[in-house]
């Protein structure tokens, strides 16, 4: 044998742990790449995808916490105009939604796969967004966000697990939910002072 398992038998787990070191990698490659090409620019194309890489992990995190987060980024990240006023209800319109939801015990875990890829696509989708209406490179943006919303989803269930033993779980629920909103927001102010 070769040590070579086949894929077909992986559990979410595994494909999970072969997944993430890739993205890990192509992300870091890709900042590295593009620090290399920033060295011949302008400082301030240097800081825009440094501030550019830093959102996308905290919108991604965000997404982690409450998947809706990212949905709303991407929805809010473009400039105003006449349908801002409907983006703006219908970020509202889905994250009220999740925070309701997410008090309801009949919820899935989510590290369950479907809402795991929810999140990694919500983080991923609101980190590009943002990384679109600022100019710099919405691929690597994809990937860190998504990144960050796996981290942010391990991490908040592991925050309910732990805070849920010691204060009641809608109050755990309700402090992610602040943290949550508290990233999105910084995410989307460093997005229109950029």
């Amino acid at each position: 044998m070769r040590g070579i398992s086949d894929p077909r038998t992986w559990t979410t787990q595994d494909w999970l742990s072969d997944i993430v070191p890739h993205l890990v990698y192509g992300a870091t490659v890709s900042s590295v790449l593009r620090q290399q090409d920033a060295a011949t620019d302008h400082r301030t194309t240097r800081s825009a995808e440094r501030s550019s890489t830093v959102r996308s992990a905290v919108i991604g995190v965000a997404s982690g916490l409450r998947s809706s987060t990212g949905v709303a980024a991407a929805l809010l990240s473009r400039t105003s105009g006449s349908a801002h006023r409907t983006r703006l209800i219908g970020a509202t319109v889905v994250v009220g939604g999740e925070v309701v939801a997410d008090k309801s015990p009949n919820i899935p875990s989510r590290l369950s796969p479907p809402a795991l890829t929810g999140r990694l696509a919500a983080g991923g989708v609101g980190a590009a967004a943002l990384a679109r209406r600022d100019r710099t490179d919405t691929a690597s943006a994809l990937v860190i966000g998504a990144v960050g919303a796996l981290a942010g989803s391990y991490g908040g269930a592991r925050w309910r697990q732990w805070a849920g033993r010691r204060i009641a779980d809608w109050q755990a629920a309700v402090a992610e939910d602040a943290v949550a909103f508290a990233m999105a927001a910084a995410a989307l102010r460093v997005a229109a002072s950029s």
